[in-house]
């Protein structure tokens, strides 16, 4: 749970707790202190793993991903040619445990 509102998203939550449906999501971002407040410096890392049909090849995913969520999400100021970027597709014909 977090206690406070930042301006990292339009919904007033933490830039690092995004997450879009049927994902997981990491978002790794420097911060600086100035004071008492906390400053976002760059977006180091993003990580998403999502499930997704078999009409869908790896590299397209990993495109679409990129251009469709991470770029719509994560904003240009904290991105920088040192983002790291890692996509993982989760097939949605892939065995699953079974349900206990």
């Amino acid at each position: 749970m977090f206690r406070y509102a930042t301006s990292e998203t339009p919904e007033l939550m933490p830039l690092t707790v995004w997450c879009p449906p049927l994902a997981q999501t990491q978002v790794m971002i420097k911060y600086k202190r100035d004071g008492g407040a906390v400053i976002s410096l760059r977006a180091d890392t993003a990580v998403v793993s999502t499930q997704h049909s078999d009409d869908i090849t790896t590299e397209d995913l990993r495109k679409e991903i990129l251009e469709k969520t991470i770029k719509q999400v994560v904003p240009t100021d904290l991105r920088d040619e040192h983002t790291v970027y890692h996509v993982s597709d989760n097939r949605s014909s892939s065995p699953r445990l079974p349900d206990r």
